[in-house]
């Protein structure tokens, strides 16, 4: 694929709510350009199939009719103007739950098939979409592109090709694919996953996520007016964001895409007009972006220079907690957990840093506890301590938020 243009698509369940923003992206696709889509299943249908393999586990084919029923409304209720073959898509359910009526006993291959069916639907309705915009495409049956061979994933590379000697745009889907010809699925959010295996392995230019947002923001916009969009970011600097909330991307997505070298882009598919963030390689330097989560306080301790005695100082709070940090944008941020603390997550630097210190609730006492001496130890260069309950934790976080902003 290295030698045209190759660009993935990941549409989430939530684009698919919205048949005319998909139409203003499919009308100014490059037909130039080589377009793999990968699709999830409609916001909501997920659910509802697998409702209708538990059913089937049971014996309660009655239910599981129900839940097929539900199936078939959610798709009409977004896309009636759009696509009319509801038929195939109940008839492939109903031949599903009879098959698994005369297996009597559930296999997973089974069970994995009818719960990743909702991706398979959406291929359909997107392909029908892209016809109507005047786009040849194909559907590639991920369980034949995707296969998982003892650790690794492999791609069918010569399959895919083939697809593309006569279209410009192939669909598959996301969350599932097949290991000993058998149907497996990633788990929940596994259609980014999906996404970046295709794009790393088939070495696809970059990869771009069409999410229900522009992308990623200084702070949650929904929750802190004056956020703004971070335009770069760096992949690494992302993952650490995801371990403390930032819902953006699926983090092991990030993880593929920084083996193969490939560039994501967050866009929003809603709003083509709205600025993007472009997820890079290298992390960039003077960037700010902040997650957090209402249910904590927060302790910032300021200091102007981390030296090895940080280790030294925290191993002498006798907290039964646990702590996981990351670094961010010349920052120290450490999580306090229920359990004994874990020295070895607690890193050692020689360059400044603003340490930010998020403690759950039920450990406030525990700081409370604390001497300001007892932190500061014998070293003279922590300047200052602050803690915040959980009544002031929002206008904390603006303060912070718009302290960093001025740097």
């Amino acid at each position: 694929m290295k030698s045209v243009d190759f660009v993935v698509y990941k549409f989430g369940g939530s684009g698919l709510t919205s048949p005319n923003s998909l139409k203003d992206i499919f009308i100014k696709l490059n037909l130039n350009t080589k377009y793999l889509f990968v699709i999830s299943a409609l916001k909501g249908v997920t659910d509802k199939l697998i409702g209708i393999a538990e059913a089937i586990k049971y014996g309660n084919y009655e239910r599981a009719i129900s839940f097929k029923n539900d199936v078939i409304s959610i798709h009409k209720k977004y896309w009636i103007d759009y696509f009319l073959d509801y038929d195939k898509i109940e008839k492939d359910l109903i031949s599903l739950i009879e098959s698994s009526k005369l297996l009597k006993v559930q296999s997973e291959h089974s069970r994995c098939k009818i719960i990743s069916r909702g991706e398979y639907y959406s291929s359909l309705l997107l392909k029908e979409l892209l016809s109507k915009c005047g786009i040849k495409s194909d559907i590639a049956i991920a369980t034949e592109i995707l296969k998982k061979t003892n650790s690794d994933y492999i791609i069918e590379s010569d399959l895919i090709s083939e697809y593309f000697q006569s279209n410009n745009v192939i669909i598959t889907q996301g969350f599932v694919y097949s290991e000993n010809d058998k149907y497996r699925l990633f788990g929940r959010n596994g259609s980014d996953y999906s996404a970046a295996l295709f794009a790393s392995k088939l070495g696809a230019n970059k990869l771009v996520l069409w999410k229900d947002v522009d992308g990623v923001y200084t702070y949650d916009p929904r929750k802190l007016e004056g956020s703004k969009i971070v335009p770069n970011i760096g992949f690494k600097q992302l993952i650490e964001l995801s371990k403390f909330g930032t819902e953006i991307i699926y983090t092991p997505a990030l993880e593929s895409a920084i083996q193969g070298q490939i560039p994501i882009i967050i866009k929003s598919l809603f709003d083509l007009s709205l600025n993007e963030t472009l997820i890079e390689q290298d992390s960039i330097k003077n960037i700010f972006s902040m997650t957090y989560d209402t249910n904590y306080s927060i302790l910032e301790i300021e200091e102007s220079q981390i030296t090895n005695n940080l280790k030294f100082i925290f191993g002498l709070i006798k907290l039964k907690i646990n702590a996981e940090y990351f670094n961010f944008n010349n920052s120290f941020f450490l999580l306090f957990k229920n359990s004994e603390i874990t020295r070895t997550l607690i890193n050692s630097s020689n360059e400044k840093y603003s340490i930010l210190i998020v403690v759950g609730l039920h450990n406030s006492s525990y700081i409370n506890e604390l001497e300001p001496n007892f932190i500061l130890s014998d070293n003279s260069n922590y300047i200052t301590k602050y803690y915040f309950n959980k009544e002031l934790c929002d206008s904390t976080i603006k303060k912070i938020h718009d302290r960093s902003q001025q740097l």
